[in-house]
């Protein structure tokens, strides 16, 4: 039986949903890289329980992973982690935008919603150690405007 996971959230393998879901919450308030910019030790504790809660937090993918171990989650949707944007819709999913953390972690309208200055997305990736430096980019974009009448 895989227990790398488990592990990783600090749980039983007969957790519940339940008590998953708090052991993840604990270690991303714990281990989230605004609490703590200049340790990368606690980005890889982030990114670790992050990974384990995406696969321990849906049942359809415990089951599988408790039987087959990590190879066989390969090709179901199991994220990779290599992002912010994959640690952090898994972050959201717990947490929200209510505001966590300042909505420091891209709280960005969800379907429907629209606010000022949120019509538009650009997708721009950086480092950890750039976001770790502050590091400023500038990004260029062009934007259809329409007439008033239409």
């Amino acid at each position: 039986m895989a227990r790398e996971y488990y592990n990783r959230l600090g749980v039983d393998p007969g957790a519940s949903q339940r008590e998953i879901k708090k052991a993840y919450k604990k270690m991303a308030f714990q281990y989230h890289p605004d609490r703590n910019p200049d340790d990368p030790e606690a980005a890889r504790k982030f990114k670790g329980a992050s990974e384990a809660y995406d696969v321990l937090g849906d049942e359809e993918k415990r089951q599988i992973y408790d039987r087959y171990g990590e190879d066989g989650l390969k090709g179901r949707g199991k994220h990779d982690f290599t992002s912010a944007e994959d640690i952090f819709d898994t972050f959201r999913d717990i947490f929200g935008d209510s505001g966590f953390f300042g909505g420091a972690f891209g709280g960005q309208a969800r379907s429907g919603e629209r606010s000022e200055g949120r019509s538009l997305r650009v997708n721009v990736e950086i480092s950890l150690e750039d976001v770790a430096k502050k590091t400023k980019r500038t990004v260029t974009l062009s934007k259809r405007d329409l007439c008033p009448e239409c």
